[in-house]
């Protein structure tokens, strides 16, 4: 068993941290222009490593507990030649009276993976170092297991502990056990489904995670409430979620969306200008004009002119307004190469995009990702983005421009190891073959480059 590592997202990236506390009337430093950033709980540091590789001017530190990831950490930024990082091998607890630490301020906090599998002692800890060292305008990012959907899983946690000693060397037979087991006909249908709904997540995902998630000691959940008494009683404020945005009573959600996870903003509780907006969770709208859009929706066209957006599941999705219509083609068009600028949309554009947005159908950027690449550039010129060819010497999956992760295949991750900034398609064909003993063509090396041009985790070699 290893240890677990976290996979990247857009949601666990400070620039839409800073686009959500924007839109809740903070004002939070830019990234681009140079900010301070700490990540509680980072591992070996796929969550900030790509990020300080694309913001230089900001300062990145990684605090860990674990002296091995600490040290896989230090080496992949040294590769890297990033001097605006550090790592620092360290428990929450001793952080508390450390005044070194506690002296500096940082415009943005993650933490993600930490809280719910850390003891009580450890949890408030983490609020507290917030509150003394998180900037006037800065943003807290906390990730938690959330009651009462997390019951469903609770109950899993329970068989599987009951079935299995606290080992690593059971997760095969925890995969058969929960591909095995039978719901019986002591549960409620809305019981079961969900239970049977979990089963599946969970038995898509690596091992690692099953360990953490039904057999490790430590797996809190908390109800939303509990969690927000928490920030009020060492003066943090609630802003909102990172991927959801509902105007419903918040514990009711978490039980009617089936929603055991979350990831929460907070902020000082002391800008007097966005206390007001923050009890009410308004947004201000206007902020969007600033903002670059996309979209990964698809759309079908038919004989009598009606268009049909539907996202990547197939479900059809309902937009009404004729403008919003014509915006959203042209970003289906443009994507994945384009962000469309903001700033011409009329209020009510704004307005039902920022719906399409809470509903995770149409993102905005701060700033276009100057890494995609859509007019032809010769292979020599190409790279695979650096740390991304780092993650492929110990994994399958890396992380692109947009802080997503892609899953490769072994020929695909030849091919990216390859390109260098300097190999041409003949030079990758002629290596392939050498080193790798894998007969590419040179059809098929152009497909795998365009693929990663979609998926945005090439360049071009400056």
């Amino acid at each position: 068993m290893t240890f677990y590592t976290s996979k990247p997202s857009y949601d666990k990236h400070c620039e839409r941290w800073e686009l959500l506390g924007r839109l809740h009337d903070l004002n939070p430093k830019k990234l681009s222009a140079g900010a301070n950033i700490l990540e509680l709980g980072c591992g070996i540091g796929n969550n900030i490593l790509p990020i300080a590789l694309n913001f230089p001017k900001s300062k990145f530190l990684g605090v860990d507990i674990s002296t091995e990831q600490i040290a896989i950490a230090k080496a992949d930024a040294e590769t890297l030649k990033l001097s605006n990082i550090a790592f620092k091998k360290c428990d929450i607890l001793d952080l508390c009276s450390d005044e070194a630490f506690l002296s500096q301020k940082y415009s943005y906090i993650m933490v993600h993976g930490l809280l719910s599998w850390v003891d009580e002692k450890r949890q408030k800890a983490v609020f507290e170092i917030c509150s003394k060292i998180l900037e006037p305008d800065g943003i807290c990012y906390i990730s938690y297991n959330v009651m009462p959907s997390f019951e469903v899983r609770e109950f899993l946690r329970e068989i599987v502990r009951t079935q299995f000693t606290y080992t690593p060397n059971n997760i095969s037979d925890v995969r058969n056990f929960l591909l095995n087991y039978d719901l019986g006909s002591n549960h409620l249908p809305f019981q079961a489904e969900r239970i049977h709904f979990e089963i599946n997540n969970i038995l898509k995902q690596s091992d690692e995670y099953i360990f953490y998630e039904l057999i490790y000691r430590e797996n809190h959940a908390f109800f939303f409430d509990d969690i927000i008494k928490i920030a009020q009683d060492v003066g943090i404020s609630y802003i909102c979620d990172v991927n959801r945005f509902t105007e419903l009573d918040e514990r009711e959600n978490d039980f009617l969306e089936y929603r055991p996870y979350r990831a929460s903003l907070f902020c000082l509780y002391n800008k007097d200008g966005a206390k007001e907006r923050l009890l009410k969770n308004e947004v201000n709208i206007a902020i969007l004009k600033e903002c670059y859009a996309a979209t990964k929706l698809v759309y079908e066209e038919d004989s009598f002119g009606n268009v049909y957006f539907y996202d990547m599941s197939g479900e059809k999705v309902q937009v009404y307004d004729d403008g919003v219509i014509k915006i959203l083609k042209s970003l289906v068009d443009a994507w994945p190469f384009a962000q469309m600028s903001c700033n011409s949309f009329n209020y009510e554009q704004l307005k039902e995009l920022w719906y399409l947005f809470s509903q995770k159908l149409v993102d905005f950027y701060l700033e276009p990702v100057d890494a995609l690449i859509n007019e032809g550039v010769s292979c020599t010129r190409l790279q695979f983005n650096p740390y991304a060819r780092l993650q492929l010497e110990r994994q399958n999956w890396a992380t692109n421009y947009r802080n997503e992760y892609n899953i490769l295949t072994e020929r695909e991750i030849i091919i990216a190891r390859l390109l260098d900034g300097g190999n041409s398609v003949t030079d990758i064909i002629k290596i392939a073959q050498e080193n790798y003993n894998q007969k590419f063509s040179e059809d098929e090396v152009k497909v795998i480059i365009e693929y990663f041009r979609e998926c945005a985790v090439i360049s071009k070699k400056i």
